[in-house]
């Protein structure tokens, strides 16, 4: 966790029946140089063993709801069997909702465009439409759902890394419900993002 303290560089978590992967990391008819999970293909959840997906199972609309698969005991240790498709995995996680913030203008500049003076006059009617609304909010708010570590909802630390994804700031807030929230922001060199945790 802390490389530079040797009394914190790792902890544990449990590895048990049921995971869940990050949705875009399978896909049921992948090429060579996808290095994810696919029907038939091994391969290694980080720190953890080799899996081969064996069955796909899907809902009455044709969408992947859960995946079984295989995992190699003796893999514990062998880091050379799977040398691409190495995937970030959690398993009794808690269940959080996502708040993805992004930028509020769809250019740099909105001035440039007069696109001020569109938001102002659209405000200015009763009701927007759905199409109005896009043009105004554009995709500034995502909600979404998805799962973590147990570890980061009980740490008292303010500063994550999630790996593959990115550097995060926690900040514990008020939020619906009077149920514990988490703010994250995201930090990247071209945009920044705020994803809010309420959990659930």
């Amino acid at each position: 966790d802390f490389p530079q303290k040797k009394d914190t560089t790792k902890h544990s978590v449990p590895f048990e029946r049921v995971i869940y992967i990050d949705s875009s990391d399978f896909r049921e008819h992948a090429d060579q140089k996808f290095y994810g999970l696919a029907p038939g293909r091994t391969v290694r959840l980080k720190y953890a063993y080799n899996i081969t997906c064996k069955k796909v199972i899907k809902d009455n609309k044709g969408n992947v709801v859960e995946l079984e698969c295989e995992y190699d005991p003796a893999s514990r240790h062998d880091l050379k069997g799977v040398k691409q498709g190495h995937l970030s995995w959690v398993s009794n996680g808690v269940s959080v909702e996502f708040r993805l913030y992004s930028h509020l203008f769809r250019t740099e500049f909105p001035e440039s465009d007069n696109f001020l003076n569109e938001l102002e006059f659209s405000f200015k009617k009763k009701k927007l439409s759905d199409v109005e609304c896009q043009r105004v909010c554009g995709d500034s708010e995502i909600i979404t759902h998805g799962y973590v570590d147990q570890s980061v909802v009980k740490s008292k630390h303010e500063r994550f890394q999630f790996e593959r994804v990115g550097f995060f700031v926690r900040d514990n807030i008020d939020c619906k419900d009077n149920k514990p929230g988490i703010l994250f922001v995201y930090l990247t060199r071209n945009k920044s993002k705020c994803f809010f945790l309420d959990i659930l």
